[in-house]
């Protein structure tokens, strides 16, 4: 799958190195491969298309302690405005136990496909507001995607900033690499490495694809492997899809 046919333009190195040394240096935002979009291989959706996507994140965070698990939810509403560019608006729910699920965020974010040759990067932003009276955060970061017919390379950056009243300004970090395989018509599997914050090692693997024209499905399983990691995560996600594809 090649990337939108559109002149390509150059991405300043030094914004590329900055957004990696954040990303691995500050302490987790959110790195994670969006399957439908992969599946396509592409890291902006076709323009005019629209997709509500729909995600349920469990965390594990010790296997033998289960008053720990957490559960956190996310419906998000993304438009690909033009080849390049796309925005979402959307809500997320605190990360909490299954029986204290709240409302937690409102979500606005874009993603713009700033070089498509020799491989995609687009630089992404997200605005999360809390609807709790909590600190407000941003996510700035990166995607960047190369495409070898069914292979493809995905490399992930993403930088999380937040500030608690009377606290001082947090910054914490995700990195996510690995290769992706496209299957079949319209199915595709991955398996990535995933450093977050804090020492926290993952290894992430990604199921999923088409079922239908409108309809993608995935299933994210996290592995922890270092100490402080949580010992397993899992996310199940539901794409509904409208546009060319």
């Amino acid at each position: 799958m090649n990337p939108p046919a559109t002149r390509s333009r150059r991405f300043p190195a030094s914004v590329l190195a900055l957004l990696l040394v954040l990303a691995v240096s500050s302490p987790p935002a959110r790195a994670a491969v969006d399957f439908s979009r992969a599946t396509m291989g592409r890291t902006t959706y076709p323009a005019g298309s629209w997709v509500l996507d729909t995600s349920q994140h469990f965390t594990m965070d010790r296997t033998r302690d289960p008053s720990r698990d957490t559960v956190q939810s996310e419906v998000e509403l993304e438009h690909g405005q033009t080849e390049r560019f796309s925005w979402s608006v959307g809500l997320q729910t605190l990360e909490s136990r299954r029986d204290q699920v709240q409302l937690g965020r409102g979500i606005a974010g874009f993603r713009y496909l700033a070089v498509t040759a020799p491989l995609q990067i687009a630089p992404v932003a997200e605005y999360r507001p809390s609807l709790r009276r909590r600190a407000d955060e941003w996510d700035l970061g990166f995607e960047a995607l190369k495409n070898f017919e069914r292979f493809s390379l995905i490399v992930q950056g993403m930088v999380e900033s937040g500030k608690e009243p009377g606290a001082g300004r947090r910054h914490t970090g995700s990195l996510l690499a690995g290769p992706l395989y496209r299957f079949g018509l319209n199915g595709i599997a991955g398996l990535q490495w995933l450093y977050e914050s804090d020492c926290r090692h993952y290894l992430a693997a990604e199921v999923g694809g088409a079922v239908s024209k409108n309809i993608f499905l995935g299933v994210a399983p996290r592995f922890g492997l270092s100490e402080r990691s949580a010992a397993f995560q899992l996310g199940i996600k539901l794409h509904i899809y409208f546009g060319d594809f």
